[in-house]
């Protein structure tokens, strides 16, 4: 057990969370999803903007990086349509996972609409 044990936080993996779309558009889902628990990560934001007045359809913009201590802990793979829920919210991969000296890490984004 390391100090930083304290700060990290749980997280989900939404397997196959991103519906699928007909050729007319038509969202549709060809599997259920599932729901894979994940080591506690430590989490970095990097990122967070209030885009108003830009014209843009999402207001809000939040990236963060998580980070794992080694490869076992990590997930062995995060595929296109995956998700991860975070912090009460449910955030999309940017990239795939990256190994480095101290473990492994995934950039994490998560954007919310504009009110209208």
């Amino acid at each position: 057990m390391s100090v930083m044990d304290a700060w990290k936080e749980p997280a989900t993996l939404l397997r196959r969370a991103e519906p699928k779309r007909d050729p007319l558009g038509v969202a549709f889902r060809a599997h259920d999803v599932q729901e894979i628990a994940l080591a506690p990560v430590l989490v970095a934001t990097t990122e967070s903007e209030n885009r108003e007045g830009t014209g843009e359809d999402y207001g809000t913009r939040e990236d963060v990086t998580v980070y794992w201590d080694n490869r076992d802990e990590a997930p062995a793979s995060v595929l296109p349509g995956d998700r991860v829920r975070l912090r009460g919210g449910v955030w999309e991969p940017v990239g795939s996972l990256v190994g480095y000296p101290l473990g492994v890490y995934l950039r994490l984004r998560k954007e919310a609409p504009r009110e209208r």
